[in-house]
């Protein structure tokens, strides 16, 4: 790497990117639908953004970034529902249906299916208001008056990498069989999977010397093992909340509400059991000591 290259020309172009991307994405929610994967992709696309901006306080001030991030977090929580009801039907696919069950899947399914237009009509009508491209222009003017101090881009990237790694450290150890500490974990894992992926996106202005290339693959395998765990937990999560939607979904007649009940309790006994033996075997680079990671 050159000596005169340091993080601000590259987090801008990184930041820059991200809102390009997420602006398409937009653009698919609201003009091409049907598009099964629009919503996803936007709200991945917000999650990146809020990640970079997230590590980048240091070089353009925490007011600037935490006005994107708060931005990008409001567009995230009103299309979560949409999103989950988009994934809902993949959820009861991996669980053990009995008749009953089946039967009121068919039910549920076809009741969210009805009213997901409606979630979808709400989105839409967010993502078309002013919200997002005022907060994009004051990113893109906040970038253009430059660093308030500017780094060498392995100590930016030593210090964030760091600060996400310290994030999933600060959930930890997490009890068993607690939703909430595992959805907690799971972002933090997820914070620290974008942190690595943002990292490695970095190489071509690290070159190709032997530090540059040590860096990317200890990038690559930290950004590996946070998607391994946080794939884990995520299917967890979508289970635990296809069970907390269940407990409403008064159209499905009892009997098979509770058949409906027992088949996520099941599923969420195997993808609990999954991502304890995968946190288990996370090196300790990633989420420290093993001894350290459950309460038991």
């Amino acid at each position: 790497m050159s000596k005169n290259v340091t993080a601000h020309g590259v987090v801008s172009a990184a930041l820059r990117d991200h809102v390009d991307t997420t602006r398409a994405a937009a653009y698919r929610v609201v003009c091409a639908y049907p598009d099964p994967e629009a919503i996803h992709d936007f709200r991945v696309g917000l999650r990146r953004l809020r990640t970079v901006s997230r590590a980048s306080r240091g070089l353009y001030g925490k007011g600037a970034m935490g006005q994107l991030e708060a931005t990008c977090k409001v567009f995230g929580d009103a299309t979560g529902a949409l999103r989950d009801a988009e994934v809902l039907a993949e959820t009861l696919a991996q669980a053990e249906l009995d008749v009953a069950a089946q039967a009121g899947a068919v039910t549920w399914l076809a009741d969210v299916s009805g009213r997901e237009e409606v979630m979808r009509q709400r989105a839409v009508a967010r993502i078309c208001g002013p919200e997002l491209e005022t907060a994009f222009a004051a990113l893109d003017k906040r970038l253009r008056r430059g660093p308030k101090r500017d780094l060498d881009l392995y100590a930016y990237a030593d210090d964030c990498l760091a600060m996400a790694r310290e994030g999933v450290l600060d959930r930890l150890p997490v009890p068993r069989s607690h939703p909430e500490h595992l959805h907690r974990l799971r972002i933090r894992f997820k914070r620290l999977r974008y942190t690595a992926e943002m990292l490695v996106g970095f190489g071509s202005a690290l070159g190709e010397g032997k530090r540059a290339k040590k860096s990317r693959e200890a990038w690559a395998d930290v950004a590996k093992q946070a998607s391994k765990m946080q794939g884990c937990l995520g299917l967890l999560n979508d289970a635990a909340q296809a069970r907390t939607q269940l407990q409403t979904a008064t159209i499905i007649p009892p009997d098979q509400r509770r058949s409906l009940d027992r088949a996520l309790v099941a599923l969420n006994a195997q993808l609990e059991a999954k991502s304890v033996s995968t946190l288990e075997r996370l090196p300790d680079s990633v989420a420290g000591p093993g001894e350290d990671r459950l309460v038991s």
